[in-house]
């Protein structure tokens, strides 16, 4: 599902602002905590529709009363890093360097589903899979790809 330009520019701000750019059991994750559930709902409405939203316990404050409720949405994995090369170019320093060094460990190391190590092969596809998202032909998406794997295999 294509977003429009206004979408995605407010979920970079959002993410900006109140996200977290990680890897977790070796998969990148995007992380969006706040305690307005409606702005995490409609960041969930244009990140991932069926994304769930968490509510951690609440936590209690240095005066003993309960503080907001948190709300917590989570992508891990290819979507992750879809979203993550979509919203590189409006990303402040800090988080294109944070979101540069988890696409680099995602291109450079084995990740597991379940347990499993997932083949090289899959990562090339899922790779030329998000290159054609952004509206690249197929064998632009391959070519891009191709390069990216080189360019990771030649730094090893």
């Amino acid at each position: 599902m294509s977003r429009s330009v206004k979408e995605i520019a407010w979920v970079a701000g959002i993410l900006e602002g109140e996200g977290c750019f990680s890897i977790n059991k070796n998969s990148p994750a995007i992380r969006l905590g706040m305690t307005d559930l409606d702005v995490v709902e409609r960041a969930r409405s244009i990140l991932k529709k069926n994304a769930k939203i968490n509510t951690p316990q609440s936590a209690i404050g240095k005066n003993g009363n309960l503080l907001k409720q948190r709300y917590l949405l989570t992508l891990i994995g290819n979507i992750a890093i879809q979203w993550m090369m979509t919203i590189y170019p409006l990303m402040g320093f800090r988080r294109k360097m944070k979101i540069q060094e988890i696409i680099h460990h995602w291109k450079t190391h084995t990740i597991t589903q379940k347990g499993m190590p997932v083949p090289f092969s899959y990562r090339e596809k899922t790779m030329i899979q998000i290159f054609m998202a952004t509206g690249l032909s197929r064998a632009e998406a391959e070519i891009k790809a191709l390069e990216l794997l080189t360019a990771a295999k030649s730094k090893e």
